[in-house]
């Protein structure tokens, strides 16, 4: 991405937001991405195709690779193929008005994020010691102590297919209340 900027990564993906924020339900990956080629004017850069594989755009993948952190944020969910806004997605629109913070502020919570995935060993160790997908959150804590919370979400999120922290929140907000 070296002919892209943190700058005009922020413009794509508030301009994804913008467009996110009419619709509550969300609406399918390929049509905000239409929307956002729309509404903006692609460089020629995000117009050029990969020289290894002619059939692929740039501007796709950069829009898509640049809303990882947002979706690591829990400010964007992608369900089955649909881009759908969070609540604090919403606010964090509202409150980092230029693209340069949006982006450092999904960057860096995005950083967080990664720092307090548990390393793979610790799930394998926690999977061994404990009787599996069924395991309670209260056994995982009983076994390991108080860092295993971590672990227990993370080997959770594996058994159960959620790959994002956003599923595990929407997961404690359903059943922990």
């Amino acid at each position: 991405m070296a002919e892209i900027t943190k700058e005009r990564q922020g413009l794509l993906v508030r301009k994804a937001f913008e467009i996110l924020s009419r619709h509550a339900d969300g609406l399918p990956a390929r049509d905000v991405i239409a929307r956002v080629e729309k509404e903006l004017e692609l460089t020629p850069f995000e117009q050029s195709f990969y020289s290894s594989n002619p059939s692929v755009r740039r501007f796709e993948k950069i829009i898509r690779f640049s809303t990882i952190s947002s979706v690591k944020a829990g400010w964007l969910l992608k369900e089955k193929g649909r881009w759908i806004l969070t609540e604090s997605g919403r606010r964090a629109y509202e409150q980092f008005q230029t693209p340069e913070a949006f982006m450092r502020e999904a960057t860096r919570l995005y950083r967080e994020w990664r720092r307090d995935q548990p390393e793979p060993d610790e799930v394998e160790e926690l999977e061994s010691e404990t009787p599996g997908a069924a395991t309670t959150l209260e056994e995982a804590k009983r076994v390991r102590g108080p860092k295993s919370e971590r672990i227990w979400r993370a080997s959770t999120r594996t058994t159960f297919n959620t790959s994002s922290p956003v599923s595990c929140a929407a997961w404690d907000t359903t059943f922990r209340g």
